[in-house]
């Protein structure tokens, strides 16, 4: 595995969002859904990323936890529960989104998923002014 920069991991989050919609676009919802799920999770891994510190060995729960795909793990291993819960009291638009992420789990992999369905998601993420993707990027 390489080494998983912040950069890297914001880059490759913007890539997992454009493939989701390559995939949508062509009539695969299911798994368009399942990858657009890995454009939340990275930059979650990427703000846990400056958690890590030369010369320091990490806590046994940061060390084992980055590894998940849950989300709201991830979200409390980055320390950022507080300001989530700032940002939802600012802008219900961005409340109603980030549960609609939150339905997304790496089992879903497995659970075939209508177009509607994935397309919510994908405009969760992206959306320019409410999108949880756009708040991500300002912590990162």
């Amino acid at each position: 595995m390489p080494d998983l920069s912040k950069a890297f991991l914001m880059e490759l989050a913007e890539t997992k969002l454009n493939d989701a919609k390559f995939l949508l676009a062509g009539g695969r919802s299911g798994n368009a859904y399942y990858l657009a799920g890995y454009t939340i999770e990275l930059p979650l891994k990427a703000v846990l990323a400056s958690r890590f510190r030369a010369d320091t060995i990490p806590t046994p729960e940061l060390a084992r936890g980055i590894f998940t795909h849950d989300l709201n793990k991830l979200l409390n291993l980055a320390d950022l529960r507080s300001r989530l819960a700032g940002k939802q009291d600012d802008d219900p638009e961005f409340r109603a989104r980030w549960e609609i992420v939150l339905r997304w789990n790496e089992g879903s992999r497995y659970d075939p998923r209508l177009r509607e369905v994935a397309e919510e998601l994908i405009e969760a993420i992206e959306n320019p002014e409410h999108g949880v993707l756009q708040w991500l990027k300002t912590i990162t």
